[in-house]
């Protein structure tokens, strides 16, 4: 295969070009890097479709199954890309976004894995949580083997904010001292809704229940508004958009970040504690930290299993020249998503890692699989 060694050293390029500019080499702007790096993924595609003549892609519909409802963190990243990755496919498909929500997107997942055809025409965009839940072997709603999926490409990492209302009457202060609340979720595990908040219980001693069974973060945001539940645990990149006029909102209406899962630099939750430093157990740390893995990747795109290796390295190629389309950027900035790509590749590494956990650290994390 031609391809092959054209994406190669794609990867190569961007990586040198990275590289040089965190480094702070003179001369090298950001601005240069990602014109380079977006030229390059360009001139591979070109050379992929110049190899190939008429595309695979040329005049089909790309379907990409998001696991989550309308308005939501998952829904609204992937929309934003799928405006823009048909021009970076060869033959310029045309990409339809389709929720098909249930179980924290498990239903999303499984559906990919067992009923699409594997064509490169069913994409999935689905909790990359699930894939702790299937190593720690204690979820059998899980019908899937994370390890065959091909992987695209995620658009961000991910940052898990614990928030509460102003109508809670509670500070944060009080949340982290033990004081009581209900915080929504989405399901009962597998998602920043509950699995922070369990982690949080488990190994910081705060008292916080969870109402779960929310179809989506939009209907989370809906339950605290009406004073169903007091707060939640979503990601900031999430929670920063589509939570914005309650982090804007004054009084009861408020939503009031109190911890984050990793230290940011976004002024706006910039100075709160982060929830890792507030474990104590040395041992515990590094439960968290097992956890933490997924979170180096949010939303991926991936395939059914079995999808041809050519048509999964034109997708990584066309997702990162997407990363890098100054249109995309530019509507991404408009919309406050957070971009920080990943790639196919690494995102496999990281999911072989998360399925590969010890047998002792399996049994030490078995507590965020409540028994039914």
């Amino acid at each position: 295969m031609k391809r092959f060694p054209k994406l190669l050293t794609l990867m190569v390029v961007g990586l040198a070009l990275t590289l040089v500019a965190a480094c702070g080499a003179d001369g090298v702007s950001q601005e240069d890097v990602d014109a380079a790096v977006q030229q390059a993924v360009e001139d591979a595609l070109a050379g992929v479709a110049a190899d190939e003549g008429p595309s695979f892609y040329e005049g089909k519909t790309i379907r990409l199954l998001v696991g989550f409802s309308a308005g939501g963190g998952y829904d609204t990243y992937a929309r934003a890309i799928a405006r823009h990755i048909g021009k970076h496919i060869p033959g310029n498909p045309d990409i339809i976004v389709q929720n098909m929500t249930g179980a924290g997107s498990l239903v999303a997942a499984n559906h990919l894995y067992n009923q699409a055809k594997p064509d490169g025409l069913t994409l999935g965009s689905w909790n990359s949580a699930h894939l702790l839940f299937e190593a720690l072997e204690g979820n059998e709603g899980i019908l899937f083997s994370g390890e065959r999926f091909g992987y695209i490409g995620a658009p961000s990492d991910g940052n898990p904010v614990c928030a509460v209302m102003g109508h809670a009457g509670l500070s944060g202060d009080d949340l982290l001292g033990g004081a009581a609340a209900k915080f929504g979720a989405t399901g009962a595990f597998g998602s920043a809704f509950s699995d922070t908040v369990r982690l949080m219980n488990e190994f910081t001693g705060t008292d916080i229940e969870l109402v779960s069974g929310y179809r989506g973060s939009a209907r989370v945001r809906l339950g605290m508004q009406e004073k169903e539940v007091q707060g939640g645990c979503f990601g900031w990149e999430s929670m920063s958009v589509t939570g914005r006029a309650m982090l804007d909102a004054e009084g009861d209406d408020k939503l009031i970040p109190f911890a984050t899962a990793f230290a940011s630099d976004d002024p706006e939750i910039a100075d709160l504690p982060t929830i890792r430093d507030l474990i104590t157990d040395e041992a515990n740390k590094a439960l968290w930290d097992v956890w933490a893995l997924g979170y180096r990747f949010q939303r991926p795109w991936t395939t059914p299993p079995g999808t041809p290796e050519d048509r999964i390295e034109t997708l990584r190629a066309a997702f990162a020249a997407t990363m890098v389309d100054p249109a995309f950027l530019a509507d991404a900035e408009l919309a406050g998503l957070a971009i920080a790509a990943i790639s196919g590749a690494q995102v496999e590494e990281w999911v072989l890692q998360t399925l590969r956990i010890d047998s002792e650290t399996k049994e030490a994390l078995q507590f965020l699989v409540p028994v039914e």
